[in-house]
């Protein structure tokens, strides 16, 4: 049994004409800054509408944001995924996040966990 030497198809596309459609064909950055102000802003808002002072945060703990609310000597963690997309999305966007979910389910089965999307036009 060796090695598969199945090769991805990979999408050609065309040159760029000039240094300007190239600039703006390269917007990966942009949208992971605004991925990460997104998830910045998010946290801020749990942090701050918290009315539990013993309620902490943490953030890219297991997910994004971990939501640690204390309640009779015991935690109650939601886990929290935050996904920002510029591109209208379809249920294959989830793949990745349910299989990350389903891995701390399986470690811890009491806690909970949520997806927050923001799709947003340029």
């Amino acid at each position: 049994m060796g090695k598969s030497t199945k090769k991805k198809n990979k999408k050609v596309t065309a040159p760029k004409a000039n240094i300007q459609e190239l600039s703006i064909s390269r917007d990966g950055g942009q949208i992971a800054l605004r991925g990460y102000s997104y998830q910045f802003l998010y946290s801020c808002y749990l942090i701050l509408s918290s009315s539990n002072p013993s309620n902490f945060f943490q953030l890219e703990g297991i997910e994004d944001i971990d939501c640690i609310m204390q309640k009779n000597g015991s935690n109650d963690i939601t886990h929290i995924q935050l996904k920002y997309s510029v591109n209208k999305q379809d249920a294959s966007f989830l793949t990745d996040v349910l299989k990350n979910f389903l891995e701390a389910y399986l470690l811890d089965f009491l806690s909970l966990f949520m997806i927050s999307l923001l799709q947003k036009a340029i």
